[in-house]
């Protein structure tokens, strides 16, 4: 579970500082030798998404194969419910974070959060191998 916490928790890293969040003044995690104090207030929700796919994907290994670092990784385009509205947790980062910005900022009344959907993935595995096959440096020679 741990590596699927390093995932979010360095996606939602990068997309706290590209909106200017200052990443390391927590609201309730707040240690001076932790420079990502807020991204570890603000993984909280997406925790249930890791721990569903890495129990499944891992359940009691100790050491995870390349493979299994792939699915847990590819936690990031499974679906979740924010807003009332379906997006990969990518997405719900950033609507999280502008929700929270707004409510910071333009006094908006609420913070919005995601609700989880099991293993509901969002990305096209199909479509994107097809493209990166036709480029030619992809191709194997045979």
């Amino acid at each position: 579970m741990n590596y699927g916490y390093a995932v979010i928790r360095n996606a939602i890293a990068r997309s706290a500082v590209a909106a200017g969040f200052l990443i390391s003044y927590g609201i309730h995690h707040d240690n001076q030798f932790n420079s990502m104090n807020l991204i570890d207030d603000l993984i909280e929700p997406f925790r249930p998404m890791v721990d569903i796919i890495a129990i499944k994907v891992a359940g009691n290994n100790v050491e995870l194969t390349k493979p299994q670092r792939y699915k847990i990784a590819h936690v990031l385009h499974n679906a979740c419910i924010i807003n009332n509205q379906k997006f990969n947790m990518l997405n719900a980062i950033d609507i999280m974070l502008d929700s929270i910005r707004q409510y910071v900022v333009e006094d908006r009344l609420e913070i919005l959060l995601p609700d989880i959907i099991p293993e509901e993935s969002m990305e096209l595995l199909n479509e994107y191998k097809m493209r990166y096959e036709s480029f030619s440096i992809f191709k194997s020679n045979k």
